[in-house]
């Protein structure tokens, strides 16, 4: 599964998101810059965002949020909380953490089964390398070195998604809100499917040299919503 493993280094059991979490800090282990991690982790039922690192007692894992566009022309999930991180167990233990308040209910086909959408966000800020346009080449103190300490070259955002499986009813025996939950699972999985196929048939046809603007219906759901900075653009999307 997308979130196996056990919290330390992925074993042969571990899914696609501690694997890749793992990397990620090996290579900033390997970097001679400053690098700040943030994670995010939230879920998407009936069509409905909750933060699953909201702190206890809040109200906010329940509460519904809202995405926005921000400033700088991007989009943001307007409350969603962000928690520094420093290696891949600190991660681990969000992720562990909101697992347990992601909407799960029973089905025929399986005892367990997630009733939600998952997207884990990590946001990565990444200084000047020493001596660079933002820092100091000696080292030694001045009047800017804590605007040189905290200055940002790169920004960047690793986003991994765990989605819930199609389902059929007759299959699931699902009736009632769980049988809702599936018919919102599947109208998320089809819309991101109708923008996948739109971006690859116009990537197809740019190739060719033709092609012009396209309309990618990122609005058809909250899933393709939040993704669209991550598969549209200068992203990449495996």
């Amino acid at each position: 599964t997308a979130f196996g493993g056990n919290g330390g280094a992925p074993d042969e059991s571990a899914g696609i998101i501690p694997r890749a979490v793992q990397e990620l800090f090996e290579r900033r282990a390997a970097m001679k810059r400053r690098v700040d991690v943030r994670v995010s982790f939230l879920e998407i039922h009936h069509e409905e965002i909750h933060d699953l690192l909201a702190a206890p007692g809040s109200g906010g894992s329940t509460a519904s949020l809202a995405v926005r566009e921000s400033a700088e022309g991007g989009l943001v999930v307007a409350g969603l909380s962000e928690h520094t991180v420093e290696n891949a167990q600190e991660v681990a233990m969000l992720l562990e953490r909101g697992t347990l308040c992601r909407a799960t209910a029973a089905t025929n086909m399986n005892a367990q089964s997630s009733r939600s959408h998952a997207i884990c966000t990590l946001s990565l800020e990444i200084g000047f390398e020493p001596g660079g346009e933002g820092g100091d080449a000696d080292g030694e103190e001045g009047d800017g070195e804590e605007e040189d300490a905290g200055a940002v070259e790169h920004v960047g955002k690793l986003t991994l998604v765990d989605l819930a499986g199609s389902e059929r009813a007759k299959r699931t025996g699902a009736s009632g809100a769980t049988l809702k939950e599936g018919i919102s699972i599947n109208k998320g999985l089809l819309a991101l499917g109708n923008v996948i196929s739109v971006l690859a048939d116009s990537a197809a046809q740019q190739a060719q040299g033709g092609g012009g603007e396209v309309h990618v219906p990122y609005r058809d759901s909250k899933l393709t919503r939040i993704l669209q900075d991550s598969l549209g653009g200068s992203s990449h999307t495996l």
